[in-house]
């Protein structure tokens, strides 16, 4: 796994084209979404991606085999972790066990802290989610950060975080999710980014594909734009979409994204699992430079080297149930970064909020004053929105059906 060099880290520039100055960014191109799974396993070792994503749940439950980014994914491999998850999982991490987390699996990039933020809900509750993703981000960057003896004391005792875990810098750098519907919502994090001095923003654009009400991909498309807009465009990674051509592609995005994440078009390229690793180098290969090309950025994924590797894992996966007992969960308070202490609130959307099918819409509500208008997706029924939603759940939990990219 390459090392993150906190020091070093290429910062945003509006001087210059984001993809002219792609080789700057840590990542750029296509990134394959991995589970913990034989297939997976088999792929990166076979293919040896430059950069893959996974998220808290396939990154715990690694770490429940004694499996550290280190150990699962190949040394030419830069690893990320997102913490954007169905929020029945997400509610599960508090802001210690998310730490705790990234320290012990030692990603190089990590997408920390994702709240709910829904069109349906009031904008008090939007805005108080953005805010909670915001303090998160800043403390993850601050407790991963190099802080002296007696910062450290004084996050541990504020936090009642055990000492081990904010002791010590890290080598995992944050990347920010940019959440809200609103153009003053978006800034929090876009501000937050600029702060915790971000190589790279990160975008979630699965809940756009399979969330119905959510606006498809016109309405991500548009996110996108207003976001480079807002922020002259700062250098963006797209994590749920990864198809390079195509109505609904990463052709004709803003300039600014450099980087795309994805799980649906890997896998029905590369067929893991029932293809040897000569044609997935091959299939992986095609796929990259496709990306690369709606991009516009450099290809930086090397056929040759890949080839002329080891093409088999170091060892074989264990399908044992693994061991939670490194995983206790702890207080669910953060606030070290800033002045003002939060509570951990709910992650889950709540059970009397209004349903996609009631909402005017989900990407800004009636509060909104970026609300889009009705989308076609208002009038579907009750089963149809339950339908969607295990979908998203499943694709996106970590059973072996994948982790899902809205399908593009």
């Amino acid at each position: 796994m390459t090392q993150h060099d906190r020091s070093s880290t290429p910062q945003a520039s509006t001087d210059e084209e984001p993809r002219e100055q792609a080789t700057r960014f840590p990542v750029t191109g296509a990134i394959p979404r991995i589970e913990r799974q034989q297939s997976h396993y088999e792929f990166l070792w076979a293919v040896r991606p430059p950069a893959a994503m996974t998220n808290l749940v396939h990154a715990r439950r690694m770490l429940m085999h004694d499996e550290s980014a280190q150990d699962f994914f190949p040394p030419e491999t830069t690893v990320l972790v997102t913490s954007t998850i169905p929020d029945e999982d997400l509610r599960e991490f508090s802001f210690e066990e998310e730490l705790r987390l990234v320290r012990q699996f030692d990603p190089d990039h990590y997408l920390p802290f994702d709240f709910p933020v829904y069109g349906d809900m009031d904008a008090d509750t939007r805005a108080e989610h953005v805010r909670q993703v915001a303090a998160g981000t800043l403390d993850m960057d601050h407790v991963l950060s190099r802080l002296s003896a007696a910062e450290a004391s004084r996050v541990a005792n504020d936090l009642s975080l055990p000492r081990e875990l904010v002791i010590g810098e890290s080598d995992t750098g944050v990347l920010p999710l940019i959440k809200g519907t609103s153009r003053g919502e978006r800034a929090v994090m876009e501000r937050t980014a600029r702060d915790v001095d971000a190589p790279l923003m990160a975008k979630y654009a699965t809940q756009y594909m399979t969330v119905p009400g959510s606006g498809n991909y016109p309405a991500l498309r548009d996110d996108l734009e207003a976001i480079y807009e807002e922020t002259a465009g700062y250098p963006m990674l797209v994590v749920g979409l990864l198809s390079p051509s195509g109505r609904y592609s990463l052709e004709g995005l803003p300039n600014n994204v450099v980087a795309a994440a994805g799980g649906s078009q890997w896998r029905e390229r590369v067929s893991p699992g029932s293809s040897t690793p000569e044609e997935m180098r091959e299939a992986y290969h095609e796929l990259a430079t496709e990306v690369a090309e709606a991009l516009k950025v450099p290809l930086r994924y090397d056929l040759d080297a890949a080839a002329n590797s080891r093409d088999t894992p170091p060892g074989p996966l264990d399908t044992s149930p693994g061991n939670a007992a490194t995983l206790g969960e702890g207080p669910a308070v953060a606030g070290c970064a800033g002045d003002t202490a939060y509570a951990w609130g709910g992650r889950k959307r709540p059970d009397d909020a209004i349903s996609p099918i009631e909402a005017r819409n989900r990407r800004g509500g009636g509060e909104s004053s970026d609300a889009a208008p009705k989308t076609e997706n208002a009038g579907v029924t009750a089963e149809e929105v339950a339908r969607t939603r295990r979908r998203e759940a499943t694709a996106e939990g970590g059973e072996p059906t994948g982790d899902g990219d809205g399908g593009v």
